[in-house]
Order: C-alpha cells, then sequence, then structure tokens
C-alpha cells in the first residue's frame, strides 16, 4: 500500500476494488480447478499423478493443446507461488523491522540488502535443508496439519477483530459483513475440528 501511495482514507475504494478483482479471480480459479478434478476423478489423488489426469482429462475434453498449457500454467503457478514467499515474506519482516525504528509518520524504505531481509532469507532456506535428514518427520506433518486446519478460522477472527475494533467507523463494513464472517468462523471452526478429529 505504501509503494501504490495509499496513505489516505481516499485509497480505500480502490484498494477494495483491488481486493475484490483478485479474489474473484482466485475464487474463478479454485472452482475451476475442482471442477476439473471431479471430472478427471484419478486413482491417484496425491502428488504429481492428480496434476497429470486433469491435464489428461483436458486433453480428451478440449484440445491436445490444453494439456500442455495446463502443466506450463501448473509450473508457472507454483514457480510464482515459491518467489511470492521467497521474496515477500522476507520483504515484510524487513518492513516491520524498519517501521519500528521510525515514527508513523516517516515513509519507511525497505532495504533488501540488510540484515532482516537476509537473515529471514537464511531462515526461509536453512531448516527445510535439515528436514531432509529426518527420514519420517510424523511430528512435522501433524504440526502442518494443525497449522493448516486454524488458519481459516484464525483468519476469520482476525478480521472481525480489525472490522470492529481496529478500522474507524465511518470506514467499517456493516452487520451483513460481521454476520457472514461469524458464519464462516462457525463453518471453518467446525470443519477445522473434525479435521483434526477424523
Amino acid at each position: 500500500m505504501r509503494k501504490k501511495d495509499w496513505h489516505t482514507s481516499a485509497a480505500l475504494p480502490l484498494a477494495r476494488i483491488d481486493l475484490s478483482v483478485a479474489y474473484s479471480i482466485t475464487a474463478l480459479f479454485g472452482i475451476g480447478i475442482m471442477l476439473l478434478a471431479a471430472k478427471a476423478a484419478p486413482r491417484a489423488t496425491s502428488g504429481s499423478q492428480i496434476l497429470i489426469a486433469m491435464a489428461d482429462e483436458l486433453g480428451r475434453s478440449l484440445s491436445p493443446m490444453f494439456r500442455e498449457l495446463f502443466l506450463i500454467g501448473v509450473w508457472a503457478a507454483v514457480f510464482s507461488s515459491m518467489l511470492g514467499v521467497w521474496q515477500g515474506v522476507p520483504y515484510l519482516f524487513a518492513d516491520i523491522m524498519a517501521a519500528r525504528k521510525k515514527s508513523e509518520q516517516t515513509p519507511t524504505q525497505t532495504d533488501r540488502t540488510s540484515w532482516p531481509y537476509r537473515g529471514f532469507l537464511a531462515f526461509l532456506a536453512l531448516p527445510p535443508m535439515l528436514l531432509l535428514l529426518i527420514v519420517k518427520p510424523v511430528w512435522l506433518v501433524m504440526l502442518y496439519a494443525v497449522t493448516g486446519a486454524f488458519f481459516m478460522p484464525f483468519l476469520a477472527l482476525t478480521l472481525l477483530y480489525l472490522n470492529n475494533k481496529i478500522i474507524t467507523k465511518s470506514h467499517r463494513f456493516g452487520l451483513t459483513s460481521n454476520t457472514l464472517i461469524i458464519l464462516a468462523l462457525i463453518v471453518l471452526g467446525f470443519l477445522s475440528v473434525q479435521s483434526l478429529l477424523t
């Protein structure tokens, strides 16, 4: 937001349009992938085999060219996601560390050569390499499952807190949005607990 000079509430409508477009495209993409996976009905439901089965289904339904385009798109999605994490997360950490040293009124310029940026980059790289020495890290799988299960309910709680405590009253969403977030919290919380018990 700072890079786009969105410092005031005047930029709020533009930010909402930006987020609405991004989430709408993501939702359509997710629905499309689920429908394609259901139609392909692959025997292998994990690893790269499900992607190959989905690509084969596209090739049969449309054209062999779409099979190749789908696989290229999958590679691009994975590669860009990795780049996003490896560039974005250290950037956010370095930005937070820089903001702590300056007042909120002073715009901070994140330095990619600073120790917070490079240190967090090393943190992203080294611990996963150590996991290669562990044959079957069951505890890590369980930790990942627990973290993943409670991420969406945590996100819903965060949205409720931001909308009702942090954002100024004139810019808050109304009763309808709060009700939908609470419903999502209940459903996601139930699904999270159920996924951990099964």
